[in-house]
């Protein structure tokens, strides 16, 4: 407020205008993951006024603090169910993914291991039940990426360094018990701990928050098995026994004669099993226990001395084409081979009958 003083105390003629402008003296900018630590934001306000006929306008001091650097991560699994495994199966694979949510580049420490007895309490269904343990543990990480297992290339044991925002994939690979029987479940663990880039331990400020010195912050959340505000986090994954089985089975069926009538046993001592004769395979694809059977295709190439009979493929009972013709019937036969392609197959499951002819030359 503003007074014009004479011999008599007035209160202000006029008072036109005033305003207020708050401005960073850095330039605003956007970084992924937040601001960097060690940025120094700068901030004052100023004040422009009008008081009579008179302009003025004042400033304040300038406050000047450093960003922290804050420590944060997530671990997940990726599926959300367990790995299909087989008793004795060597170098099982499951999958993660470690997300650096701090501000900064960062490293982390990786360990694998075996869930402490079902870990009801923390644990997340279907990782909630711990039937056996397997060997071996050990955390790869993915070198390019791509979520694939690849021994030769995913040899590292931790991550060295990942950027804000950035995830990267990890597996555990453990070996599998040839003891074990169908439907039981092993739960592992994977805990990372973060670190400096190249792998230097990490320790949360203690003291009081100073403004222009850049304190690290531990503002994890907790896991399974780790507290919050430690700089680590963990997840489970499980491998599940599965009986799942695919078995081929191929027989001959009939027998046509070039004269005379259909001979259903030729196996009985027959002599119909001549030139000209006709054959009649059988092939069953039949399934046993619970799961999903991916990429299924079945190829039967025709036998030496023999003649496929044109448009003779039958699958359970129903007459397929011979051509290229997916998604029609999905049978071709090409190159002298019979493929039949049946895709994904969820077991429990049908079996599935294939049937064709050929000549004998």
């Amino acid at each position: 407020m503003g007074f014009i003083t004479h011999s008599t105390y007035y209160q202000p003629t006029r008072l036109l205008s005033m305003w207020v402008v708050l401005f960073l003296v850095l330039p605003q900018m956007a970084w992924a993951g937040g601001t960097p630590s060690g940025q120094v934001i700068a901030n004052r306000v100023s004040v422009g006024y009008v008081i009579g006929n008179i302009a003025d306008s004042r400033s304040s001091n300038t406050i000047l603090f450093a960003v922290d650097k804050k420590i944060n991560l997530l671990v997940t699994e990726t599926t959300g169910a367990p790995t299909l495994v087989v008793a004795g199966q060597p170098a099982a694979v499951t999958t993660f993914h470690i997300t650096n949510l701090g501000n900064d580049p960062q490293g982390y420490s990786l360990s694998a291991t075996q869930a402490n007895g079902n870990p009801s309490i923390n644990g997340v269904a279907p990782f909630d039940t711990n039937n056996f343990n397997g060997a071996g543990w050990v955390a790869y990480v993915d070198a390019n990426n791509d979520g694939i297992y690849e021994p030769l290339i995913d040899t590292a044991t931790s991550i060295s360094s990942l950027n804000p925002d950035a995830t990267k994939t990890v597996f555990i690979v453990s070996d599998i018990p040839s003891s074990v029987t169908s439907g039981q479940q092993s739960v592992v663990r994977l805990t990372a701990t973060t670190t400096a880039v190249g792998g230097a331990a990490l320790t949360a400020s203690s003291s009081a928050d100073t403004l222009l010195i850049v304190d690290t912050v531990f503002a994890d959340a907790a896991g399974p098995v780790d507290i919050a505000h430690d700089a680590k986090h963990s997840a489970y994954a499980a491998y599940l026994i599965n009986d799942l089985t695919v078995t081929l089975s191929k027989t001959i069926v009939s027998v046509q004669p070039a004269s005379g009538p259909v001979v259903l046993n030729p196996a009985s001592g027959d002599t119909v099993l001549r030139p000209g004769s006709i054959i009649t395979y059988q092939i069953v694809a039949s399934f046993a226990g619970t799961g999903t059977v991916n990429n299924l295709v079945i190829t039967d190439p025709i036998p030496a001395n023999t003649t496929y009979v044109p448009q003779s493929i039958t699958v359970n009972g129903i007459a397929q084409t011979d051509a290229a013709d997916t998604p029609t019937d999905n049978t071709e036969f090409i190159g002298n081979t019979i493929t039949i392609t049946r895709g994904t197959v969820t077991v429990p499951a049908t079996n599935v009958v294939i049937q064709f002819q050929a000549t004998i030359n």
